[in-house]
């Protein structure tokens, strides 16, 4: 998901991450199931390093973040997608019917090759809630 109320980029899937590690700092991360801490890192191929934490619900790219590496663009009146522009290439977030912003990594063109959001997986939610055990 690419959020534009995250201030920090979270991932649940270990299988999107290289050299998940545990580091001296513990993230505390609000939610709507109240404050979960991970001090977990991993590194998204393409795009550098994020949160791992894997009693999420979505892996999520904070909008605020991307910004800062990659250029995005939006027309709603075009194609209501976000653009990501990432080395000539142009990676679209749609809307979901939920009205949150995924990337269908089933559009990927192949030839991007393994990098930044092209391993994403299209959840549909930006918050996170406690497992049910």
């Amino acid at each position: 998901l690419l959020d534009s109320q995250s201030t920090i980029d979270v991932f649940l899937n270990a299988k999107l991450l290289d050299r998940i590690n545990e580091i001296d700092t513990t993230m505390n991360i609000r939610c709507n199931a109240g404050v979960e801490r991970t001090n977990l890192r991993g590194h998204l191929s393409g795009y550098g390093w994020v949160w791992y934490f894997p009693n999420g619900i979505a892996n999520i790219l904070s909008l605020s973040r991307v910004k800062e590496k990659f250029r995005v663009t939006f027309d709603s009146a075009t194609d209501n997608c976000f653009h990501i522009h990432k080395e000539g290439k142009i990676l679209k977030f749609r809307e979901a019917t939920r009205r949150l912003y995924y990337f269908d990594t089933a559009e990927r063109d192949e030839e991007v090759g393994v990098e930044l959001i092209t391993k994403l997986t299209s959840n549909t939610s930006s918050t996170f809630k406690k497992k049910k055990k």
